[in-house]
């Protein structure tokens, strides 16, 4: 144990605290921007993927350009199996799902005041339905089976402000909320192959995403094989499509649609490129980010790179008075080891802080993260730490050698 600390009094002979402090410092900043860098991937690959937050995946309809041709029924707007295999295995496409309408007469009433001077409004209904995945509402309501003479409705929010900011203000009617809506009891009466039935339409919710009113797939199935008609039936063309689209992938998909003579809506496609320079942002700052971790660390080992040669005589002598290569190798490891791992701590905990600081910052503008670091965070800092020790024994392992190998030669 003396033996130690008097080979760590000698090779401190030659120590300068301030360029020491100046590596410390680096290496902070190069730990800390590590994590930094992980942890912000994982937050917004996090907010990508989460549907709640709204700036994940852009869902856009596509559909074939109408023109004259097919006005005049010599072309038509519906995508063929080849087109449909095209669009699901496009790589800028995450899934897809065409849209399934009725092939059946649906009319909807509203029935409005009670005796004799009851009202009611009557209007035909077009329904469509995709897969519960393109649902941007909570699903628990959002189920239907044959038992029931109850229909879910997802009606699309344009609908209600349309209503509220153009139509009631022309006719002096009130204005009125999603939630006065969703108390409204209309039936919903069906008649194909010559049967009919009636059902309650019950709104569940309203859709941001798609400008339809949607009923359950399931439902849709069922009233299709028991209402449509048959000529409708046996045509199972698909109109239009509805694809979720990866963030950085838009401009592939823009190309896409052109060259395919497809069409979107465009001012959802340009507010979607936002998501995609985001991400050309984040990948800039880790860039960044990982060429100053680099700098930083290169200058700590430089330090100690010069600190052993700066010691070469205390180095020689101690290995002529018999000490083992291997001893002092481990004694200038276990220098910089004590010198790294409070690094890490100190790293780790600005990480902690950061990242709650930032949880509560988002939340004030409605967008979650999770409070706590992820695990990736801590296990991408245990392994820069286990690969900068790793790069140091080698190094130190190296330079002492250089060392020991002149004086063998001169003996």
């Amino acid at each position: 144990m003396q033996s130690n600390k008097q080979i760590q009094k000698i090779l401190s002979a030659n120590h300068k605290p301030f360029q020491i402090g100046l590596a410390v410092v680096g290496c902070l900043i190069g730990f800390f921007l590590i994590l930094v860098s992980v942890q912000s991937i994982l937050n917004f690959k996090f907010l990508f993927n989460d549907s709640k937050q709204g700036i994940g995946s852009q869902y856009l309809v596509i559909n074939k350009k109408v023109n004259l041709f097919s006005t005049l029924n010599i072309s038509k707007t519906t995508f063929s199996k080849d087109e449909i295999e095209q669009i699901s295995t496009h790589p800028s496409i995450q899934k897809f799902s065409a849209f399934v309408g009725n092939k059946f007469e649906a009319e909807a009433y509203l029935e409005m005041n009670e005796g004799p001077r009851q009202a009611r409004l009557r209007t035909e209904l077009f329904l469509e339905s995709v897969d519960d995945e393109f649902i941007d509402i909570e699903l628990n309501k959002w189920k239907w089976d044959s038992s029931t003479n109850e229909i879910p409705v997802i009606l699309p929010t344009d609908f209600i402000n349309l209503y509220n900011f153009t139509y009631a203000p022309s006719r002096g009617l009130p204005q009125i909320s999603k939630n006065t809506v969703k108390l409204f009891g209309f039936s919903i009466t069906i008649r194909g192959n010559n049967t009919q039935n009636t059902f309650k339409g019950n709104i569940i919710g309203f859709s941001d995403r798609i400008s339809s009113m949607l009923v359950p797939k399931r439902f849709m199935d069922y009233a299709n094989n028991k209402y449509g008609l048959a000529a409708l039936n046996a045509d199972n063309s698909t109109y239009r499509i509805i694809t979720a689209v990866k963030p950085n992938e838009l401009s592939n998909f823009q190309a896409f649609l052109m060259e395919n003579n497809y069409e979107t809506n465009q001012e959802l496609l340009k507010n979607g490129k936002f998501v995609g320079l985001m991400y050309l942002f984040i990948s800039v700052i880790f860039i960044i980010g990982l060429i100053i971790t680099v700098n930083a660390f290169t200058g700590f080992i430089l330090y100690f790179h010069l600190l052993i040669y700066r010691s070469r005589n205390e180095i020689d002598s101690l290995l002529r008075l018999g000490y083992m290569h291997s001893k002092l190798v481990l004694n200038y490891l276990f220098r910089i080891v004590l010198i790294i791992l409070p690094l890490v701590v100190i790293a780790l905990g600005g990480l902690i802080y950061s990242q709650k600081f930032l949880s509560n910052l988002l939340f004030k503008y409605n967008f979650e993260i999770p409070a706590n670091i992820h695990l990736l965070s801590v296990l991408a800092m245990l392994a820069v730490t286990a690969i900068l020790i790793i790069v140091f024994f080698i190094q130190i392992r190296t330079e002492i050698f250089k060392i020991a190998l002149p004086r063998k030669e001169r003996d």
